[in-house]
C-alpha cells in the first residue's frame, strides 16, 4: 500500500483513545496540532492557519509499505496526527522497534539501508491512523512560519532522544525493569489515570514487547507474570496494558548504579 492511498477505515470503537476521526482530505495543520502554533501570536497564528493546510491521508490497521517515493526534493515528511504505528529495523533474524503516535514526524522513504550491515525497515499500522503530507508545496508556505518550523523540527529531535533513552535502558541487566520503564515512557504520552491504575491502550504482543526493550520473547513473558504477581503491570486484554498502584513507588526506588558501563538500575536502598 503506498502512502498516496487512502484506504477505507472501519468504523472505530468509541472508548478508544486512538479512534480515528474522518478528516477532510486537506487540514489546516495548526487545528489538527495546535501545540505547533505555541511560539506565534493570535495575530501570526490565525494567518499560518490559513496558510498551512496539509493533505492527510488515512492508514488502516496491518502491514504499511509506505513505498520508495520521495514526493518529489523538499518535502518535510509525514506528521502523525491520530493512531499508532510501529517502526522496526530487521537485521538477519533480530529486529529493533519503536512506537509512532500523534505528534511524531517520519520520512519512511529516507530509511536507507546502511552499506555495510544488511537491515530493512518494516511498519505496521497497530491502531488506525492519519498523516499529514508535508511536501514541497506545505514547506514553500512553511517559509513564512519559521517558529512553526523550529517546533515541526523539535518534533524529530524529539524522537530522537526518546529512542536514545529507550535504548540505554535495553542495556540494563533486568528485563522487568525495561518493560517497566518502557511502559512508563507509553504511559506519559498515551496513558490514562483510572481508579485500577494508569491503563495504557496499545496493543502490543510478548514478540513486540521483545523488540522493543532487546530481549527474548520467553524472557518478557517470565518478566510480565512476576510483576502482575507483584501488581505493578499487567494485560488487561488484547488492546491494553494497566500500570498498578505499586508501579510508581517501585520506579521510583530505582535510580542508576554508580557502575556507568554497566546501566544497571538497583534498588537505592542497596
Amino acid at each position: 500500500m503506498s502512502v498516496l492511498d487512502e484506504p477505507a477505515l472501519p468504523t472505530p470503537a468509541r472508548d478508544s483513545i486512538f479512534a480515528v476521526p474522518r478528516r477532510p482530505a486537506s487540514v489546516p495543520l495548526l487545528a489538527a496540532d495546535p501545540e505547533l502554533a505555541s511560539q506565534l501570536d493570535e495575530v501570526t497564528a490565525a494567518t499560518a492557519r490559513r496558510a498551512l493546510h496539509a493533505r492527510v491521508v488515512r492508514l488502516d490497521t496491518g502491514p504499511w509499505r509506505p513505498g520508495e517515493r520521495s514526493h518529489g526534493a523538499g518535502g518535510i515528511g509525514l506528521l502523525v496526527l491520530d493512531g499508532l504505528i510501529c517502526r522496526s529495523v530487521v537485521v538477519g533474524a533480530e529486529r529493533s522497534s519503536e512506537i509512532l503516535g500523534e505528534g511524531d514526524l517520519l520520512r519512511p522513504w529516507a530509511d536507507d539501508a546502511s552499506e555495510a550491515i544488511p537491515a530493512r525497515t518494516e511498519y505496521e499500522v497497530l491502531a488506525a491512523a492519519e498523516v499529514a503530507v508535508l511536501d514541497r508545496s506545505f514547506a514553500e508556505r512553511l517559509a513564512a512560519f519559521p517558529e512553526v518550523f523550529t517546533e515541526i523540527t523539535d518534533r524529530a529531535l524529539r524522537r530522537a532522544r526518546a529512542q536514545a533513552v529507550l535504548s540505554a535502558t535495553c542495556h540494563i541487566k533486568r528485563v522487568d525493569v525495561r518493560l517497566l520503564a518502557l511502559f512508563w515512557h507509553l504511559a506519559e504520552r498515551w496513558g490514562r489515570v483510572t481508579p485500577r491504575g494508569i491503563v495504557v491502550p496499545v496493543k502490543l504482543t510478548h514478540t513486540r514487547l521483545a523488540a522493543l526493550v532487546g530481549a527474548q520473547r520467553p524472557s518478557v513473558t517470565t518478566a510480565l507474570k512476576r510483576m502482575q504477581q507483584r501488581g505493578v503491570l499487567w494485560r488487561e486484554d488484547a488492546d491494553r496494558y494497566v500500570l498498578g498502584p505499586s508501579a510508581r513507588e517501585e520506579m521510583e526506588q530505582l535510580c542508576l548504579s554508580s557502575d556507568a558501563r554497566h546501566l544497571r538500575l538497583v534498588h537505592s536502598a542497596e
